[in-house]
């Protein structure tokens, strides 16, 4: 596999498990946001950032190349998106773009749906592969 493919694995990796984990503190501090307009825009903010980041990586999903084990890179985008939308993680992807947290609830209860963005902690585990990402840095 390509280095770059690899970097861009790592780093989708790295970024669904610390985006979990600051969903996870939005969730747990969320009575603490009551009133605070600076928190609630830093908050606003961050996810922005995050969430464009895994849009990028949602629509990236379409076009790059993917390689079965034992077989050639398949290169041909409606294969790729085929793959993607019935046998990739299209349905988790997606969920978790979905802009829930708009919805405005009582007493910050739009915070809770911040769990459902924690199902990219299981994405993020998925990606990290050990094995290549050891190869990966002695290679550097």
């Amino acid at each position: 596999m390509n280095s770059f493919y690899i970097a861009y694995n790592i780093f989708i990796c790295a970024l669904c498990i610390v985006s979990s984990y600051y969903y996870s503190s939005f969730i747990g501090f969320r009575y603490a946001l009551d009133g605070h307009e600076e928190a609630s825009r830093r908050m606003v903010t961050s996810m922005i950032i995050f969430e464009s980041f895994f849009f990028v990586h949602f629509m990236l999903q379409f076009i790059l190349e993917y390689q079965i084990e034992g077989y050639q890179p398949v290169r041909d985008i409606a294969k790729i998106a085929k793959y993607y939308i019935y046998k990739g993680s299209f349905l988790i992807d997606f969920i978790c773009l979905l802009p829930l947290t708009v919805i405005k609830l009582k007493r910050n209860r739009q915070l809770l749906f911040f769990i459902v963005k924690l199902i990219r902690l299981m994405k993020g585990f998925t990606l990290l592969d050990v094995q290549k990402l050891m190869s990966f840095l002695k290679k550097r």
